[in-house]
């Protein structure tokens, strides 16, 4: 249940449907994870600031958890 929920959201936004669709991400600039993270903020609002109040994470970490 949790994955079709989450598949839907992800497919009403263009771009994070598109990264969901490629095997491999390749390197990412600065600016391919700002426009990644504003992306990610449209599907699941709140979803960052809830994240970084309640752990002390790295920049790294925050992007592995968002990918994930």
């Amino acid at each position: 249940m949790y994955e079709a929920w989450q598949k839907e959201l992800i497919s009403q936004n263009s771009y994070l449907s598109s990264i969901q669709d490629r095997l491999v991400l390749g390197i990412w600039e600065e600016r391919d994870w700002k426009i990644f993270m504003e992306n990610f903020n449209q599907v699941y609002p709140g979803f960052l600031t809830h994240l970084t109040g309640s752990f002390d994470l790295a920049e790294r970490e925050i992007r592995i958890v968002c990918l994930a």
